[in-house]
């Protein structure tokens, strides 16, 4: 990892500082990250560990978000998960943000960490999916960070129904400096229904 390669002993200090410590007072840690950002973790949740390990997890990405975000731009989250790349943009860089979370455990999880960083008034969090029209999708409940949409419903998964719109309805005459998409395969359906948003110049 680029934070990391120059720092290997530290890191290794890190990962085991967690490994141990998750266990030895196991349930939720709040978590210092970047300019007083803050987040919940628990043990098992992938990303928010890297975090932990790394800084940054995906450095490029979230970087570049660092970079180009500035004070009250409009940042779109779609796949927001528990809220990282939120946290850099609105509560680092103080962006106003728009995040997008399917699964309801994961969305407790996700306004629970925009309430510990005083966002809830600079972001607003919706418990549903995007896609190109109004309807319901059904996803996997029961997989953390890697639930996904279920297209065959004959296969064999823990699968709830979700509600999914248009990001188009719902932005209506407010329009992203940035839009980060997260939905393990199935961007395609979101961008059909964010046609509007993506042809203005901003």
């Amino acid at each position: 990892h680029p934070i990391n390669k120059n720092q290997k002993t530290r890191a290794i200090l890190k990962f085991f500082k967690w490994q141990i410590g998750s266990r030895l007072v196991p349930g939720d840690v709040i978590y210092p990250w970047i300019e007083d950002t803050k987040f919940i973790v628990s043990p098992g949740e992938h990303g928010l560990t890297q975090n932990i390990y790394c800084g940054l997890q995906e450095f490029s990405e979230m970087a570049f978000v660092l970079h180009v975000c500035r004070d009250d731009d409009v940042f779109i989250d779609i796949g927001a998960n528990v809220g990282s790349y939120t946290i850099l943009a609105c509560g680092v860089r103080k962006a106003k943000g728009y995040c997008f979370e399917p699964i309801p455990e994961t969305f407790y999880r996700l306004k629970e960490n925009l309430r510990l960083n005083g966002l809830l008034v600079k972001v607003k969090a919706f418990n549903i999916g995007l896609a190109e029209k109004n309807g319901e999708l059904y996803f996997t409940n029961d997989e953390n960070t890697n639930n996904h949409i279920i297209i065959d419903k004959k296969e064999q998964f823990n699968t709830i129904p979700i509600k999914v719109m248009p990001l188009d309805e719902i932005l209506k005459d407010e329009f992203p400096t940035m839009m980060k998409i997260d939905v393990e395969g199935f961007e395609t359906l979101v961008i059909d229904g964010a046609s509007k948003t993506l042809q203005n110049p901003s």
